[in-house]
């Protein structure tokens, strides 16, 4: 299992009801791919946290897995995990960026999964304990 440590720094200004993405996975050289978005709600109960030392994270990493396995439940049966990482929004994506304000830094967990296939299977996790959803684009 391999763990990575990366600033996660957020934005927020969908109005209420719409899907704040949090990240965007896109294979190279392919104009389509998988979201990771919640609620607007959910995001907003996601607190400002900074990993330093003595300080504990709102979510164990143990928890974000135990997430991640119920929300991928039927997908990722016969899969091991591959890695737990902290990551920050793509700042090259900028329509992720352009429709949301900065309200400072903010972590999630991207628990990443692998199996059969070659690619692995992602969920991202708040640190309030909500699994964003997942749901596929094109460009």
């Amino acid at each position: 299992m391999k763990i990575a440590l990366f600033s996660f720094l957020t934005t927020l200004a969908a109005p209420a009801g719409e899907r704040v993405i949090l990240f965007r996975e896109r294979p190279v050289f392919i104009n389509s791919g998988i979201e990771h978005s919640v609620s607007r709600e959910d995001y907003e109960r996601v607190r400002s946290w900074e990993p330093k030392a003595g300080s504990a994270a709102p979510l164990t990493s143990a928890q974000a897995v135990s997430i991640a396995r119920s929300a991928l439940a039927g997908k990722i049966d016969d899969h091991v995990l591959q890695a737990i990482s902290l990551c920050e929004v793509n700042l090259y994506e900028k329509d992720i960026v352009k429709q949301l304000p900065v309200t400072g830094t903010r972590w999630f967990y991207l628990v990443s999964f692998t199996g059969k296939r070659p690619a692995p299977t992602r969920c991202v996790v708040t640190m309030s304990g909500v699994a964003a959803s997942r749901r596929k684009f094109a460009d």
